[in-house]
């Protein structure tokens, strides 16, 4: 499903939401378990997972590591912390037989909307591959696709407020 752009509070908030025909317990384990963020999540994250705990975003790429800290955590349904200056917060709840999952990211500067959606995106795609069990690999043209169609939905949906 793709991102809806909205305001809040002085930032921009993408949201997603998507229905994983898993348990909620399994599913926590993906966004929580560092071993299992690490097949998905953009980054390798290294902290508690408790209110308050400093985390580590480490780039795989060799880039540079940034810091954050967990502002919201009950087990199994809210886990909400900061990356740098943007607000991630997942929100798990009971669909029939599976659980649904609420993402958003909140954020000041709306230039990097519609590459932080199609990065989201890719990222919620590769969770699902991996809680089937599939293969999770980055698909560099599908974010392009992804980067292009956010590129001008969100331009529409940001209207004259783009940029402020």
């Amino acid at each position: 499903m793709e991102a809806m752009l909205s305001r809040a509070d002085g930032r921009w908030v993408l949201r997603f939401e998507r229905v994983l025909p898993h348990g909620c317990e399994k599913v926590w384990r993906a966004l929580t378990d560092p071993s299992e963020l690490s097949h998905w999540f953009p980054a390798n994250v290294e902290g508690a997972r408790r209110t308050g705990a400093v985390l580590r975003f480490l780039d795989r790429d060799g880039g540079d590591t940034t810091h954050g800290h967990v502002t919201a955590l009950r087990s199994k349904e809210v886990f909400e912390y900061t990356w740098v200056d943007a607000l991630l917060r997942w929100e798990l709840g009971p669909e029939g037989e599976g659980c649904r999952l609420v993402f958003t990211h909140s954020f000041y500067d709306s230039a990097t909307a519609a590459r932080d959606a199609a990065g989201w995106e890719s990222s919620l795609d590769r969770l699902g591959r991996w809680l089937l069990g599939a293969p999770v690999a980055f698909d560099p043209a599908r974010w392009e696709n992804a980067f292009e169609r956010y590129v001008n939905a969100l331009t529409l949906m940001a209207g004259p407020q783009q940029g402020a």
